[in-house]
């Protein structure tokens, strides 16, 4: 097994909540853990922002989030609070990769 496989193995079988987006935040993939933890399909994700199932925060946090990353092209990292597809809301890690173009979204749930 290649290192691309064992890669794609463990991002798809993490119990994190992991998306991958493009530059503008768009999702272009979804492990199955944030589909569980979202309650949204990958389908349903395909194509929209994390805006989906976040939102909750003060516009302050979100703009010190997209400076951070579209800006200043450094790493952010915090906590933010979800709401789940059937309405539950929950707080969840959020840290993105150091390249500033994809996003790595811990679920660790706290009720």
């Amino acid at each position: 097994m290649d290192e691309l496989e064992k890669f794609k193995l463990a991002v798809s079988n993490s119990a994190e909540h992991m998306i991958i987006t493009d530059a503008d935040g768009r999702i272009l993939y979804a492990n199955e853990a944030a589909q569980k933890i979202t309650g949204y399909s990958l389908e349903e994700m395909l194509g929209k922002t994390p805006r989906l199932w976040g939102g909750l925060m003060d516009r302050g946090y979100y703009d010190d989030l997209w400076r951070a990353i579209k800006t200043e092209k450094k790493v952010f990292t915090g906590e933010i609070l979800n709401r789940r597809k059937n309405g539950q809301e929950y707080y969840s890690a959020v840290k993105n990769c150091s390249d500033c173009r994809r996003w790595s979204i811990g679920g660790v749930c706290r009720q």
